[in-house]
């Protein structure tokens, strides 16, 4: 599966993009800052995308795309976006979307 994942260096995004990575998915981070996703640099599957005057990348390549929140606009937001980058990140490796 060919994904965009917007805000992707964001709290929910980072997750993500790993989650999608794990699963063998091909990824386009969309991120506000170079410097902020150093940590995809060494990954082939991912192709990071400067986000540039509040636009995406091409869509007709993708398969998804994933919107995430860059701001938490409720208190409690943090904590429940927390519990989904626990289930996303540490958990166990389930069968491919693709």
């Amino acid at each position: 599966m060919n994904a965009i994942v917007n805000n992707a260096t964001g709290l929910l995004g980072a997750c993500l993009v790993r989650a999608l990575r794990w699963e063998g998915h091909r990824v386009t981070a969309v991120v506000r800052e170079m410097s902020a996703s150093e940590w995809m640099s060494d990954d082939p599957g991912v192709h990071r995308v400067l986000q540039a005057g509040g636009g995406l990348p091409e869509l007709s390549s993708a398969d998804v795309l994933f919107e995430t929140p860059w701001q938490a606009q409720t208190p409690g937001a943090r904590r429940e976006f927390l519990s989904v980058c626990s289930c996303c990140c540490l958990g166990s490796r389930r069968s491919s979307m693709a």
